[in-house]
C-alpha cells in the first residue's frame, strides 16, 4: 500500500498521515490513542521522516516503539 499526499489511515486507535515535503521527501505521522487505568489517557504521536513509501513498515516500527515505552 503506497499513501498519497494527505490520506490518512485509522485503524485500532491509530492514526496514520502522510505529507509529501519539497525534494520528495515524506514525512509520515503516526497518532494513537491510549485508555490507561482509571480515566487515564494516553495520546502518542510520532512523525518520521522516509525518501520512499512504506506505511505498513513504518506503523510496525511506531507500534513497537510505543509497545516499549508503555512496558518501561
Amino acid at each position: 500500500m503506497v499513501l498519497q499526499e494527505k490520506d490518512v489511515i485509522k485503524k485500532d486507535n491509530t492514526e496514520v498521515k502522510l505529507e509529501k515535503r519539497h525534494k520528495g521527501r515524506s514525512i509520515y505521522t503516526i497518532e494513537r490513542k491510549m485508555h490507561l487505568k482509571g480515566d487515564s489517557k494516553l495520546k502518542v504521536s510520532v512523525s518520521i521522516e522516509r525518501n520512499r513509501d512504506n506505511p505498513l513498515l513504518v506503523l510496525h516500527l511506531i507500534k513497537k516503539m510505543m509497545n516499549e515505552i508503555l512496558m518501561n
